[in-house]
């Protein structure tokens, strides 16, 4: 297995699509100012066979440099064995020659394509990568999503849920700027009060969505804004909640069973099959109550790894 190095317009030709919106060309060049540079390496034998978009920062690899996660494009899915395992080992040898440092590399969720990323887990064990995060990331399998969904959640979140629902709660699908940046800015008093980062600014919020197909969601009660949710379109049947958040005032509303239920309903009647609700650790700790209200909600889990490569 050989690499070959090109450049953006190179690489989307070879790969026009990717399994996921994280290793798509434009969304790296729209985060490109994240890292010292970018690389676009191709994986080829008798074919192309596999895609690596890296950020160089300190003269370490990163896959990805600004996302939750990256890795590997693939030409076809069907990618054996073998093959990763010449596609690891040639990367290993350009790292080496090339004289960086190293290599992070952030997996998505097992669920995104469970028959590539545990091929891809077992090759990069035996090449002695360190486990440096295994991370609790919940999704919800919209096509197990019984149609009884309250008698199938736990016994709290399906009593909350009947209290939101007396609320006379509205929710909306935000269509224009003012109504995005009003559910941006629920999302931001939420971040505030509890004092947690916001990554992203209203401005990249707006540049990202031009990349990536993303939905806004804002509920109300009594014309005040309660809660919000701002989600990305990020693969085949895949949306991923970016950021959801209520305002604390009203939790005793139970504001984010609702929405959680009504976002649930909305993309199990567009036909999708799951909803990445995100991760609940940080660099493998968990916060325990993110962690129990999904599980509550019917949320499954699928590790989320990041894998680290020193050169030795």
């Amino acid at each position: 297995m050989e690499i070959l190095e090109t450049n953006a317009e190179g690489y989307k030709k070879i790969f026009p699509s990717t399994y996921h919106i994280y290793n798509s060309v434009e969304f790296n060049l729209l985060n490109g100012e994240r890292c010292d540079k970018i690389l676009f390496l191709v994986f080829k034998d008798s074919r192309n066979r596999l895609g690596l978009i890296a950020g160089i920062k300190n003269n370490k690899l990163y896959t990805p440099f600004s996302a939750p996660f990256a890795g590997f494009s693939f030409v076809k899915e069907n990618t054996s064995l073998l093959q990763l395992e010449g596609s690891v080992d040639a990367l290993l040898t350009y790292i080496s020659d090339k004289g960086y440092t190293g290599l992070h590399y952030t997996m998505p969720p097992l669920f995104y394509n469970q028959l590539f990323n545990n091929k891809l887990l077992n090759v990069l064990y035996r090449r002695d990568f360190t486990i440096s995060a295994i991370d609790v990331n919940y999704e919800l399998d919209l096509q197990k999503m019984y149609n009884d969904y309250e008698a199938n959640i736990w016994y709290n979140a399906r009593k909350n849920l009947k209290i939101s629902l007396k609320q006379e709660f509205t929710c909306i699908k935000c269509e224009t700027e003012p109504l995005i940046l009003e559910a941006y800015n629920v999302i931001v008093e939420n971040r505030e009060r509890k004092e947690l980062p916001l990554k992203m600014t209203f401005e990249q919020v707006k540049k990202t969505s031009e990349i990536i197909s993303a939905d806004f969601f804002l509920l109300r009660h009594n014309s005040m804004n309660v809660a919000a949710a701002q989600i990305f379109h990020v693969a085949p049947g895949i949306v991923q909640v970016i950021y959801w958040g209520d305002i604390p005032d009203y939790a005793s509303h139970k504001p984010m069973n609702f929405l959680a239920f009504y976002i649930f309903n909305y993309y199990k009647k567009l036909g999708l099959k799951y909803i990445d609700i995100g991760p609940s650790s940080q660099n493998s700790v968990p916060n325990y109550g993110l962690c129990e209200f999904k599980e509550s909600i019917g949320c499954g889990i699928s590790s989320k790894y990041t894998f680290t490569y020193i050169k030795k």
